[in-house]
C-alpha cells in the first residue's frame, strides 16, 4: 500500500524519496550488516568460551586421576618396602628379588605420573588462558550489538523525522559499536567497566 502523495509508479522507481532518506536507509543497511557480524562474533566467542571451559575441566579431572594413581602407587610402594624391611631376612632370595623389581617398577610409574601431570597441567592452563581471553572479549561483542541496535533505531527516527541530528547520533553510535566490535576481535584496549 502506498501513501497518499506517492503513486505506485513513483514508489517503484524511488522517485519522491529524498536523497537524505536514501543515505539514511543505506547507512541503516550497513549498520544491520555490522550488527549481524557482531552477533555472529559474539556467538562464536561464547562457543569458544564454553569449549575452553570444558577442555580445562577435562584436563583438571585427568590431572586428578593421575594424582590419585600416583598416590596409590606411592602408598603401595611404601607398604611393600616396609614389608621387605620387616620380613626381608626371612624371605627367600627369589621372592626378595621379585619385591625389589616391583618396587622399582612402581617407583618408575610414580615418576611417569609426575611427568604426565606436568604436561596435563600445562594443557589445562592453556585452556584456562583461552577461557580468560574469551571472557575478556565477550562484553565488547555485547556492547557492540547494543550500540549498533541503538544506531539503527536512531537512523529510523532520522528517516521519519528527516532529522540530520538523529542521523549524526546514529553514525556516532554505529561508530562506537563498530569500534567495540573490532576491539572484541583484537583487544587493542581494555575498558575497565567492560572487563
Amino acid at each position: 500500500m502506498t501513501g497518499p502523495d506517492i503513486s505506485p509508479d513513483e514508489h517503484a522507481d524511488g522517485k519522491g524519496v529524498s536523497p537524505f532518506t536514501k543515505r539514511v536507509g543505506l547507512a541503516t543497511a550497513v549498520f544491520a550488516v555490522v550488527l549481524s557480524i557482531a552477533a555472529l562474533s559474539g556467538g562464536n566467542n561464547t562457543k569458544d568460551i564454553m569449549l575452553a571451559q570444558q577442555k580445562a575441566s577435562n584436563q583438571w579431572a585427568y590431572f586428578q586421576a593421575k594424582t590419585i594413581r600416583q598416590h596409590l602407587y606411592a602408598s603401595l610402594t611404601n607398604i611393600i618396602e616396609l614389608g621387605l624391611v620387616e620380613r626381608g631376612a626371612t624371605m627367600s632370595p627369589a621372592v626378595k628379588r621379585q619385591l625389589v623389581k616391583r618396587i622399582a617398577a612402581m617407583k618408575s610409574e610414580v615418576g611417569r605420573f609426575k611427568a604426565e601431570k606436568k604436561a596435563i597441567m600445562k594443557a589445562a592452563r592453556a585452556h584456562e588462558k583461552r577461557l580468560d581471553v574469551g571472557q575478556t572479549k565477550d562484553p565488547y561483542f555485547d556492547y557492540s550489538q547494543v550500540f549498533l541496535q541503538i544506531a539503527i533505531i536512531l537512523a529510523s527516527i532520522a528517516m521519519i523525522a528527516a532529522s540530520g541530528r538523529f542521523f549524526i547520533m546514529a553514525l556516532a553510535m554505529a561508530g562506537i559499536g563498530s569500534l567495540l566490535l573490532v576491539n572484541g576481535w583484537f583487544l587493542f584496549f581494555k575498558i575497565p567497566l567492560l572487563s
